[in-house]
């Protein structure tokens, strides 16, 4: 699996799910780990401002919560269990549990798998 391209194809679902351009800034800040809370103060807005936006954009996302946004753009970049992977070392994913990810929780009706991503 290539990363390149991965911020176009990312920003090409935030189109198809018609976000605003406040709603891209949250949702790639969510993306990158940043709480509510830091995302309010990078952008000079409430805390409450952001969560509102992002309980949108789950909604438009069609996901219930911020770990099934973020497992939705995640999920195909990882491999399945006990896959193993040539990967540079520089670029390898820390270990993960067992546990699978939250990849039922997300709508597959439009959803393009990160591996049909140019």
């Amino acid at each position: 699996m290539h990363l390149a391209g991965l911020g176009a194809a990312i920003d090409e679902q935030f189109a198809s799910w018609h976000l605003t351009p406040a709603e891209r800034e949250i949702g790639l800040l969510m993306l990158k780990g940043f709480s509510h809370k830091e995302i309010a103060g990078l952008r000079g807005t409430s805390d409450a401002t952001v969560r509102h936006q992002a309980k949108t954009i789950y909604q438009k996302a069609n996901v219930p919560g911020r770990t099934a946004f973020c497992s939705f753009f995640l999920e195909d970049l990882l491999p399945p269990n006990g896959v193993r992977t040539a990967v540079a070392p520089e670029i390898a994913a820390p270990a993960v549990s067992s546990t699978p990810l939250a990849s039922g929780m997300c709508s597959r009706r439009t959803r393009t798998p990160v591996s049909e991503w140019s």
